[in-house]
């Protein structure tokens, strides 16, 4: 089994503050750290296959410096649900 990586502790982390906060009846709370574990899951899961932010462009047509939402969302879709059939 593989090791957990950093970014990956840190989503499982975040998931398990959100199951807090939901028991807790804190719901916008749950779904910002629900969010937030997503996010850096579905990041975790581009970088094992090779991938960068400085492999995607910006909405301005730039090469990205970083994880930015919009990429994540669409660079996840591109590689697992389009071209690896791998989530639907």
């Amino acid at each position: 089994m593989e090791a957990l990586t950093a970014r990956m502790r840190l989503a499982l982390e975040l998931l398990r503050d959100a199951q807090n906060l939901l028991a807790a009846g804190s719901l916008r709370s749950a779904m910002s750290r629900s969010y937030f574990a997503a996010y850096h899951a579905c990041v975790d899961a581009l970088e094992r296959l090779g991938f960068a932010p400085q492999h995607f462009r910006r909405r301005d047509g730039l090469p990205a410096t970083r994880w930015e939402h919009g990429i994540v969302w669409s660079a996840f879709h591109r590689v697992f649900v389009v071209e690896r059939r791998e989530v639907e």
